[in-house]
C-alpha cells in the first residue's frame, strides 16, 4: 500500500506538473498536487483538454488496469471569486462525476466520470461530446445558429420535465430522465431535422443516430445522449460568446 501511495503521488505531484509546460496549457496553474488529489485553476477553454490528457496519461500509467479510475470536476468563476470557495464547488462537481454511472446502473461501482458546465458525463462519452460540439460549430460557421438554439430549448425542456417527474414521484432525477426517454422530444426533433436540413440525408442520418440511437459511426455512447446533451450545447455557446457575455 505504501508503494502504491508513493507511485500515485509521483504521478500527480511529479508528472502532471510537467504537462502544464505545454503551450496549449499556458494559462493553467496547479494550486495543489499530492497523493491522489489535484487542484488546478486556469482558463476555462484549456482546462477540459488538460483534464482529458491527465485521464489518458493516468490510464497508461496504471497499465490500463480497470480497477484504477479517475474523476474530475470543473466549475467556472470570475477572477475575483475566492479560490477556496471555487475548490469546494469543484469538489461538488467531482462528486457528481463519481456518481453518474451508479445513478444509471445501480449494479456498477465504477466511477471514472467528468463534470463540466454543471453536467456529469462518463469519460468514454467525452469523444462523442466533442463530435457534437464540432458539428454545432460547423453549423454556426455556416451562418446558422438556429439548430443550436432549437437543441438548447429542447434540452432545457427535457431537464425541467425530468426534474418535475422525479419530484412528483419522489424518485431519483436519473429515474425522471428515464421516464422521458421516449416522449415527444423525439418526434419534434425528427421534424426539425427534416425541416432544417431538407434533403441532406447524410446530415439527418448522422444527427438521428446521435440523438435517437446514442451512437456515431458504430461507436455507442455509455450513457444516453439526451441526458448530457446540454454539455456540448453550452460548450459551443460559450466558445462563441463575445467578451463580457
Amino acid at each position: 500500500m505504501a508503494t502504491l501511495s508513493r507511485q500515485l503521488n509521483h504521478f500527480f505531484s511529479g508528472y502532471v506538473p510537467a504537462l502544464l509546460d505545454r503551450d496549449r496549457f499556458d494559462r493553467c496553474q496547479i494550486i495543489y498536487a499530492g497523493g491522489d488529489d489535484l487542484f488546478v485553476i486556469g482558463s476555462w477553454d484549456q482546462l477540459p483538454g488538460l483534464a482529458e490528457i491527465i485521464r489518458d496519461e493516468f490510464r497508461e500509467f496504471c497499465c490500463n488496469n480497470p480497477d484504477f479510475s479517475i474523476s474530475g470536476g470543473i466549475t467556472l468563476h470570475g477572477g475575483k471569486f475566492p479560490i477556496y470557495k471555487g475548490a469546494q464547488l469543484a469538489g461538488n462537481a467531482e462528486k457528481q462525476a463519481k456518481g453518474i454511472r451508479s445513478k444509471w446502473d445501480k449494479k456498477t461501482s465504477k466511477k471514472d466520470g467528468f463534470c463540466f458546465l454543471g453536467i456529469p458525463i462518463a469519460w468514454e462519452d467525452m469523444e462523442l461530446c466533442k463530435i457534437i460540439r464540432n458539428m454545432l460549430e460547423a453549423e454556426i460557421h455556416g451562418g446558422d445558429g438556429g439548430w443550436l438554439s432549437y437543441l438548447s430549448q429542447m434540452a432545457a425542456s427535457n431537464q425541467i420535465l425530468a426534474e418535475y417527474i422525479s419530484l412528483r414521484n419522489h424518485m431519483e432525477l436519473t429515474d425522471g430522465w428515464k421516464e422521458i426517454a421516449d416522449t415527444s422530444w423525439r418526434w419534434r426533433t425528427a421534424y426539425q431535422l427534416r425541416r432544417r436540413f431538407g434533403k441532406n440525408d447524410a446530415v439527418i442520418k448522422e444527427w438521428s443516430e446521435i440523438l435517437f440511437a446514442d451512437r456515431h459511426h458504430g461507436e455507442e455512447a455509455t450513457l444516453p445522449v439526451y441526458n448530457w446533451l446540454t454539455l456540448p450545447l453550452r460548450w459551443t455557446d460559450y466558445l462563441h460568446r463575445g467578451k463580457g457575455e
